[in-house]
């Protein structure tokens, strides 16, 4: 295909794997941003928030799409990065001279923690901006291109990456699962020449399912305190963004419980369960036919 770029390291189209990556990413945002609104205030309203009042809440406001130009701005560029850089760090980390598809499972998820490191680099802009919408903000922001403005005038590019530790942790967490747990699960259960296209297809979506409703189970605490640190503004500023990360778990947890640590776990494994079905599906299906 003209203009593709071999990367040397790799043997990788570095143009097919950012196109099918985009693809997936915008495919999966389009879907199931909805849950990603909901869980937000459900982690930032706390204890005795539940879920049937929080999504009412937001159609109310009609606020369930609200903030929904930075993930597209973010999420196909983002998957793009994640894909790529991945089949970049496999290569990495597999043992000189063995396929990168046979080495042994704990690689996978260390190449799929590296994907995390990079990702929140280039996330941690949009992610702060995303949730100062997402928090019902109004008064303060229209959209998210004045919701960036402000944050630069008033508090400085810094405040882009507030929260970048536990952001930087629970995307390592997630991708290292995503990673590890799909092309483990592809490497022990093979599809077999005889096999259907749907049943290809499923086993795929199926794998995809497993890796992303285990890394958001593992890693939702994390995303509680991420989306509290990141709520912050100059009007009214974050106990937890002074407090950091660790003092953050626990005072949730002395103060509100473990539960209120897992404040949006039903959507979060709802929507990265199917979201990382659809990625997978999509990504493999795309980098066929490309």
């Amino acid at each position: 295909m003209a203009g593709e770029v071999q990367h040397p390291a790799t043997g990788i189209i570095v143009s097919k794997t950012f196109a099918a990556g985009a693809v997936a990413g915008l495919v999966e945002v389009l879907c199931l941003y909805p849950t990603d609104a909901v869980k937000t205030r459900l982690q930032l309203r706390g204890s005795g928030n539940d879920l049937p009042g929080t999504v009412r809440a937001l159609l109310r406001e009609r606020a369930l799409y609200r903030g929904l130009s930075v993930p597209l701005s973010c999420d196909p560029p983002k998957r793009a990065l994640k894909f790529a850089s991945h089949g970049v760090f496999a290569r990495a980390v597999c043992p000189r001279g063995a396929a990168v598809e046979k080495m042994a499972p704990v690689r996978w998820f260390l190449s799929g923690g590296l994907v995390g490191v990079v990702e929140t680099v280039f996330e941690g802009p949009f992610e702060n901006v995303k949730v100062r919408l997402q928090a019902g903000n109004r008064h303060l922001y229209g959209d998210a291109r004045e919701c960036l403005r402000a944050i630069l005038a008033e508090e400085g590019a810094a405040a882009l990456y507030r929260g970048f530790a536990v952001h930087c942790a629970r995307n390592v967490i997630w991708n290292s699962c995503y990673f590890g747990i799909s092309r483990t699960a592809a490497g022990a259960f093979p599809s077999q020449p005889g096999d259907s296209k749907a049943r290809v297809l499923g086993g795929k979506f199926l794998a995809g399912l497993v890796a992303g409703g285990s890394g958001s189970f593992l890693n939702t605490p994390l995303d509680v305190v991420k989306s509290r640190i990141q709520r912050g503004t100059p009007e009214r500023p974050s106990l937890y963004a002074e407090l950091g990360a660790a003092q953050s778990l626990r005072k949730i947890y002395r103060e509100e419980g473990l539960r209120a640590l897992y404040h949006g776990l039903q959507v979060r494994v709802f929507r990265f369960s199917i979201g990382g079905g659809i990625m997978v599906l999509v990504f493999d299906t795309l980098m066929v036919h490309f």
